[in-house]
């Protein structure tokens, strides 16, 4: 991702994004392998409705080191913008960074779902 071509506030509406899970029971299902709705849910108010990704993996790969246990998600922007009929929004929080603000997820349970993926 050549993230020199975005600049702060810009949305940001392809390749993918990374999402740090954690290894707890209502964050990831060890039964299938997969996040569950709560790794997308917001919290209030320290989050104020966003939930905080990277768009580039070497980076988010660095951040998850500092969270032994944890995994990492990996989500397309354009897919996830479809599935949820562009409900949701990913915008670059400093020009030049990796990291993104996902908005859309805050009181919206089947978004929640579907960024989740299949149960």
């Amino acid at each position: 991702m050549d993230l020199a071509r975005y600049h702060s506030g810009d949305e940001v509406t392809e390749g993918k994004v990374y999402r740090r899970i954690p290894n707890w029971k209502n964050y990831f299902d060890h039964g299938p392998g997969t996040p569950r709705r709560k790794t997308f849910e917001p919290r209030w108010p320290k989050d104020q409705g966003k939930v905080s990704m990277d768009l580039d993996r070497d980076e988010a790969e660095r951040q998850l080191k500092k969270y032994p246990g944890f995994g990492l998600s990996e989500l397309d922007i354009a897919e996830m913008k479809r599935q949820t009929g562009d409900k949701v929004r990913v915008v670059l929080t400093a020009t030049g960074k990796s990291h993104v603000d996902v908005l859309g997820c805050d009181d919206d349970v089947e978004v929640q779902e579907i960024l989740a993926g299949p149960p």
